[in-house]
């Protein structure tokens, strides 16, 4: 029996459970020892009247990075977060936030964004096939003959501007019903290899011709254009077919007529 019997109380909680655990009066002692060793070394929460030097090392010893560069940028972060999460750090380095508590909130973000991405991916998908039926339907039997009339003039006009790939890629604007008529009448000129002669009557000075045609090209290469859901991208992209239209009606081919290529200051 433990030694411990003689000296605690009959009525003492837990009495039987120390009296299991411990054989003697020293073994007790030690044990409390020990314990009151361990809550004296544990962070001590400052004053709130503390300097900034005694909050940041307790925060550092309940897990928070010594600097904001110190909170990992997990590797499924999108590149379109980098700004954000570069500010978060900031604002969690400043609070105090320990690297453990940073990741649940970078992933939090990070899971947000990827759902976000999925459902404008859903939309704009939404978006060409609704186009391709629409393109179907206008066009009937002659939609073969029609769409390789199209990428003839898209691969022209790609050849021309680059970045007009990128866009009609993202977006699948090239599947749009005013975007495929555009393109087939551009294709139409070029299979009758029609080329706008110097005397074109355009409707328009030459200098007017050109500075839509740089309008056209910007307009081309903003962001709007490349997001269907985009505030701006109804009166962007009504304008650029606008310009468009307007410069083979003068009997040009389009804003990358190569006579129409000198540059326009806006």
């Amino acid at each position: 029996m433990s030694e411990l019997n003689e000296f605690l109380p009959t009525d003492m909680d837990n009495r039987d459970a120390l009296l299991d655990k411990f054989d003697s009066v020293s073994d007790l002692a030690s044990s409390y020892n020990q314990l009151s060793q361990k809550l004296g070394q544990q962070a001590r929460v400052p004053s709130q009247d503390a300097p900034k030097e005694e909050w940041e090392q307790f925060h550092q010893t309940m897990g928070a990075p010594p600097s904001a560069e110190g909170y990992p940028t997990p590797d499924s972060a999108p590149e379109i977060l980098s700004s954000a999460l570069k500010s978060a750090r900031e604002a969690a380095h400043a609070q105090g936030v320990s690297i453990k508590q940073w990741e649940a909130m970078a992933n939090t973000f990070i899971q947000a964004e990827n759902e976000k991405t999925t459902v404008r991916n859903n939309q704009n998908r939404e978006s060409v096939e609704e186009w391709k039926r629409a393109v179907a339907n206008r066009y009937g039997d002659q939609l073969d003959q029609k769409s390789a009339l199209a990428e003839r003039a898209l691969n022209g006009l790609i050849e021309e501007n680059p970045d007009l790939k990128q866009v009609m890629d993202s977006t699948g604007l090239g599947h749009h019903p005013a975007v495929m008529d555009f393109m087939v009448t551009m294709g139409e000129n070029m299979s009758d290899d029609t080329t706008p002669g110097t005397s074109a009557p355009t409707g328009f000075g030459e200098t007017s011709a050109k500075n839509l045609a740089a309008r056209g090209r910007k307009i081309g290469k903003i962001g709007s254009l490349q997001d269907v859901r985009h505030p701006d991208y109804e009166e962007h992209f009504s304008e650029f077919m606008d310009i468009q239209q307007k410069l083979l009606d003068a009997g040009y081919e389009g804003i990358n007529d190569p006579r129409l290529a000198s540059e326009f200051q806006f």
